[in-house]
């Protein structure tokens, strides 16, 4: 999926100590983090309905990095699919220094 004016790009959880640079994923569009790295994947019970409230504008043409804990990925991606059906993700290469849509459907 190429750029579509008004994207944005829902980076799930920013974590400075990792250094993950998320600038390159502006071309997809408009950068808005979800979570800080103080985010607890024990207490799912709280973060789900917060997550899913979160992604309640999100768009056919929006996109999602899955950085964090791998429980709230799988959660973030569960509660995308079932409000759209379709969810573009995007994945670092580390050879080209590019992200890539992975687009997946139910």
């Amino acid at each position: 999926m190429e750029f579509v004016s008004g994207s944005k790009v829902y980076i799930l959880v920013d974590n400075p100590k990792t250094n993950i640079n998320f600038l390159p994923a502006e071309k997809f569009g408009e950068l808005v983090v979800l979570f800080d790295n103080n985010i607890s994947p024990t207490h799912l019970q709280r973060i789900y309905p917060e997550l899913c409230s979160k992604l309640s504008n999100i768009k056919a043409n929006d996109f999602l990095v899955p950085v964090g804990p791998p429980t709230l990925i799988a959660l973030a991606g569960h509660a995308w699919l079932d409000k759209l059906g379709v969810i573009n993700m995007l994945t670092w290469d580390r050879e080209t220094s590019q992200y890539y849509n992975v687009r997946a459907e139910r």
